[in-house]
């Protein structure tokens, strides 16, 4: 009889055992599970959460590395107007952001922009095209054009350049010559160009910086160059300041 109530009771403490064991095994697999399953997000988890960022492929740049491309600049009219083409010039010429385009870019634009004929008066002497038009990128470089660290410091300080024309003529020098027929080609002009060129500056705090300026530009037009007006000598007045 003790035997048979001590193997009872053996067998309830087992049962017992097994029951706790499963217990405690389904608590903590419920438990992992509730650990490593994954957040639900809410609307608003999803519009204030920003959006990670890929790292940039050959295919797709980033955009910081995206090179800076310059403004395309508005080629001078074609027109045989010389007062109109010379004014287009100047402005052209003088209203520059050089951290918007780089110097080499900037001669470019000339380059594109030269006579492609040579007018009579010089063709007569044997003057060539590539030499008529080499003369006008070397008289812009010396005379108009910052030199190429210029270039790059203007571009550092921020420096925007604004023309201000306050008149358009004939220069008296010209009129004398082609009247005492030292110049017979009809379509070279000579316009003189007057105005106050206004450079704003600095990085952080900006400066304004006026001067005078007065360029007088030779221009091969109709009937001798096709299409419009075409620039040939920008050059500085024999006599800064006289009609």
């Amino acid at each position: 009889m003790t035997v048979s109530i001590r193997s009872s009771r053996r067998r309830i403490v087992w049962m017992i055992i097994c029951v706790v064991l499963v217990v405690v095994g389904l608590a903590v697999t419920l438990l992992f599970i509730a650990l490593t399953r994954k957040p639900h997000k809410t609307l608003n988890d999803v519009a204030l959460t920003p959006p990670t960022a890929t790292a940039p492929t050959a295919d797709s740049p980033s955009p910081l590395s995206q090179p800076k491309v310059p403004p395309r600049m508005p080629a001078p009219p074609r027109t045989d107007d010389p007062s109109v083409y010379s004014r287009a010039v100047a402005e052209d010429l003088f209203d520059v952001e050089p951290a918007a385009v780089s110097r080499q870019q900037f001669l470019t634009f000339w380059e594109q922009n030269l006579p492609t004929v040579v007018y009579s008066d010089a063709a007569t002497k044997g003057l060539t095209l590539a030499d008529q038009n080499a003369d006008v990128i070397d008289n812009l470089t010396h005379g108009w054009i910052p030199t190429e660290a210029g270039w790059r410091a203007e571009a550092a300080n921020a420096t925007v350049s604004k023309l201000t024309i306050t008149s358009i003529a004939v220069p008296d020098y010209w009129i004398n010559a082609v009247a005492a027929g030292r110049f017979q080609d009809p379509g070279l002009h000579l316009e003189r160009v007057m105005g106050v060129l206004s450079q704003t500056y600095g990085s952080s705090v900006r400066y304004t910086a006026r001067r005078a300026v007065v360029i007088d530009l030779g221009l091969l037009c109709g009937p001798t160059q096709p299409g419009g007006c075409r620039l040939v000598a920008p050059q500085k007045p024999p006599a800064l300041g006289s009609s």
